[in-house]
């Protein structure tokens, strides 16, 4: 009899902890898909926390992992069997194609915090479209030709091009400003950049090719640092002339110390 007591007693316990480690919050749904969208547009969308639990949550914050999401910053407790709406809204500006994106939801249950990922997804239909997305320098220089291709109608011209960071330079981005891109047809950009060390390295940054189509009105192609930091380059290049330097002194001095004895025939 005892035995079968703790045994019961046991599994309420264990029961008890697998329910209070459950997650609380529900999404409602879990996911959105947001269909076709066209470029540079936002689209609006929203969804559901309920608190499915016996206690009260509290709603801590709402995180989009992305700066092209918007998501109402709420908080504030949420009592059993209540919902709170969750409104959002994702700016198709520069992307391509199949998109997913995820806003996660923190929030305090029994005294911990814990989270949960809302995910949304779509299709971003372009005027434009470019390859490749992103390149690396390798060195100081990074020379690349952009495909690029019009897949409307519509002849379409590039309009300006510039970089938004002060280490790098194109040596050619001016002279894209004013080509023509022939409705679908795919037109070959050649574009040579120029890395400067002296200023802080950043993870990454982008040329901009600013263009007159309505659904992409610009275009951009991410730059990478190179695989090893210049910066690491330039310091072990110094280190091993200061310890040639220093080496050479050394023998010196040692040699007027004590210089070698003469031969005697």
């Amino acid at each position: 009899m005892i035995t079968r007591t703790f045994v019961n007693a046991t599994l309420l316990g264990a029961l008890f902890l697998v329910a209070s480690a459950r997650s609380a919050v529900e999404l409602s749904p879990e996911r959105v898909d947001l269909g076709q969208v066209d470029e540079n547009t936002v689209t609006d969308s929203v969804f559901y926390l309920r608190n499915t639990g016996p206690e009260t949550v509290t709603i801590k914050q709402i995180r989009p992992t992305c700066g092209c999401t918007k998501a109402d910053k709420v908080s504030g407790t949420l009592s059993p069997g209540d919902s709170m709406a969750i409104r959002f809204s994702f700016s198709s500006l520069g992307f391509s194609g199949k998109v997913n994106k995820d806003i996660i939801v923190v929030y305090e249950q029994d005294g911990r915090l814990k989270r949960t990922t809302f995910t949304y997804r779509a299709n971003v239909k372009n005027a434009l479209t470019l390859t490749p997305r992103r390149s690396r320098f390798r060195g100081l220089k990074a020379n690349v030709t952009l495909s690029v291709r019009n897949v409307t109608d519509d002849t379409i011209h590039i309009t300006g091009a510039n970089f938004p960071e002060r280490h790098v330079f194109a040596t050619s981005a001016k002279e894209l400003v004013g080509t023509a891109l022939p409705p679908q047809q795919t037109i070959k950009l050649p574009l040579s950049m120029r890395y400067n060390p002296s200023v802080n390295e950043v993870k990454y940054t982008w040329v901009k090719l600013k263009t007159d189509a309505r659904l992409t009105p610009e275009l951009r192609h991410f730059l990478y640092p190179s695989a090893f930091p210049i910066r690491l380059v330039v310091i072990a290049i110094a280190a091993v002339v200061a310890a040639t330097v220093a080496l050479v002194v050394l023998v010196r001095r040692r040699y007027k110390k004590n210089p070698p004895e003469p031969v005697s025939d």
